[in-house]
């Protein structure tokens, strides 16, 4: 019965080892410097989704076929999304 229990006692074991260094010390101190500026917020324009179109960017990558990585498929559906968001700027 000792012999069930035991890979799992080792794997526990090891992780309160392991953990050990992970809990501070409270007799510790450690110092950090932060920067007393806030980050200045940027304005972002966002378009409006439009769901035809998020349809057909769907349904125009699906047409490529099955997009196994290196194939004729995934070659032209990878070309088609850099030229897209080239058109885009």
């Amino acid at each position: 019965m000792l012999k069930q229990f035991f890979p799992f006692a080792l794997i526990l074991i090891l992780f309160f080892l392991s953990c050990n260094g992970c809990i501070s010390d409270s007799n510790t101190t450690t110092s950090t410097t932060t920067s007393p500026t806030q980050p200045v917020p940027v304005e972002v324009k966002i378009p409006k989704f439009n769901r035809d179109s998020a349809y057909f960017f769907t349904e125009k990558q699906v047409a490529f076929g099955s997009r196994v990585p290196n194939s004729k498929a995934h070659t032209k559906c990878k070309n088609w999304v850099v030229q897209k968001f080239k058109s885009f700027g």
